[in-house]
């Protein structure tokens, strides 16, 4: 554009002012040796069996992994749920939720179907 710019200084000789700052909070605060770092937030895997998943379910507990085998099972053996599936994937996600229905159930179309259930009701109700 032709415009003038100023020149901003580029050392403490150009402007023989002392430009540094002191504000008393370290440029880095310092590492406590005595914490331990926080553990990463655990990677969940999708549980999948057929056209199925748990989309956040802890593998580790053998408990949920028997549940979730228990559900899908259940909802497969179902006559109307199959047929209204298909080969759909459904992708269950395990929510918080305390005043809501323990499930509800979004129809994706060809992208599947979606249900999302209660945590609590997961883990305390006997599935089947």
């Amino acid at each position: 554009t032709g415009e003038a710019r100023p020149r901003l200084p580029q050392t403490d000789t150009d402007t023989g002012t002392d430009r540094t700052a002191t504000t008393g909070v370290p440029a880095r605060m310092p590492q406590n040796p005595n914490t331990t770092p926080a553990a990463p937030e655990p990677v969940l895997i999708p549980f999948k069996s057929g056209n199925f998943e748990f989309t956040n379910l802890k593998h580790t507990n053998e408990g949920y992994r028997d549940k979730a085998v228990r559900i899908i099972e259940l909802l497969r053996k179902h006559d109307t749920i199959r047929d209204y599936v298909g080969d759909r994937p459904v992708r269950i996600t395990l929510h918080l939720r305390t005043t809501e229905t323990p499930a509800d159930v979004t129809d994706r179309g060809d992208a599947g179907v979606d249900i999302n259930l209660a945590s609590y009701y997961f883990e305390k109700y006997d599935i089947g």
